[in-house]
């Protein structure tokens, strides 16, 4: 009897520090894969087809529990991830011509809800950015994590920083009302860091890790991209400074699948 005891003990264990969950079923250790795929339609991009391809055999190395993309903006690319990641719950904005905002969510875990919403139209909006209509999805998981993916306005002069900025500080109050302590906001901001900060002040970034080398990415001297800076890093994952949660994110700048960096993300609930 006490041999049994202690296999079945030792069995219920492992269990559990292959799949952590607390005493309600809620995992506890959640890995999330991040990154703007720069999947434009043909012709704003390059090297679409090669590229995901190679995003997905990333992501299946990885192994992650969420994944959150930006900038996967066709039904194809689309239509491929389902095939591929099937293993994954895919949130998109359907739409018989594009994916409208261009953020996909995939889940491999149990979620409550989920919704799309955009963000508010301006006057100095300009016409791909109109016809984009940037946003963000949020994603409850449980009564204690909700997870918000999005992409800000692409800015390319100082006019249309101030558009990226006001959706920076539209989306830090509506986190805010949503109970700021349990959410975490990951995607592609179109800010700097300090930029960011400086909107909200009890901003966790999850790393230090803030300046990049971009002389070596050739995704990010693509015609289009001129106006990028050195070494911006535009890419981050937020949570407030009182969330009960332990995250620590990583780049991997040696994956050059984009004109921006994957970003992998370890979130521990203490």
């Amino acid at each position: 009897m006490e041999k049994t005891t202690i296999i079945a003990n030792l069995l219920v264990w492992l269990f559990l520090s292959l799949f952590p969950t607390n005493i309600e079923g809620k995992m506890k250790n959640i890995k999330l894969f991040n990154l703007n795929c720069w999947l434009l339609p043909t012709g704003f991009s390059s090297e679409n087809h090669s590229r995901l391809d190679k995003i997905i055999k990333l992501i299946k190395k990885e192994n992650p529990d969420i994944i959150t993309l930006q900038e996967v903006w066709t039904n194809d690319s689309i239509a491929k991830i389902k095939k591929e990641l099937k293993d994954y719950k895919i949130i998109y904005s359907k739409n018989l011509i594009f994916n409208r905002t261009g953020l996909v969510t995939g889940l491999r875990m149990p979620h409550k809800s989920h919704k799309v919403e955009f963000y508010p139209l301006s006057e100095s909006h300009s016409p791909l950015e109109r016809l984009a209509r940037k946003g963000y999805q949020i994603i409850n998981l449980d009564e204690e994590l909700t997870l918000v993916n999005t992409h800000l306005y692409n800015p390319t002069n100082k006019r249309e920083k101030e558009i990226t900025k006001k959706q920076c500080k539209y989306l830090l109050d509506l986190t805010n009302r949503l109970d700021w302590k349990k959410v975490v906001i990951i995607g592609d901001f179109n800010l700097s860091r300090k930029e960011i900060y400086r909107l909200g002040g009890n901003i966790n970034f999850g790393s230090d890790e803030y300046l990049i080398d971009i002389s070596e990415n050739k995704y990010i001297f693509y015609r289009g991209n001129k106006h990028k800076k050195y070494n911006d890093r535009i890419d981050y994952l937020l949570y407030n400074k009182k969330n009960d949660l332990n995250i620590r994110t990583k780049l991997l700048l040696e994956e050059k699948l984009s004109d921006h960096y994957p970003i992998i993300a370890n979130i521990k609930r203490k």
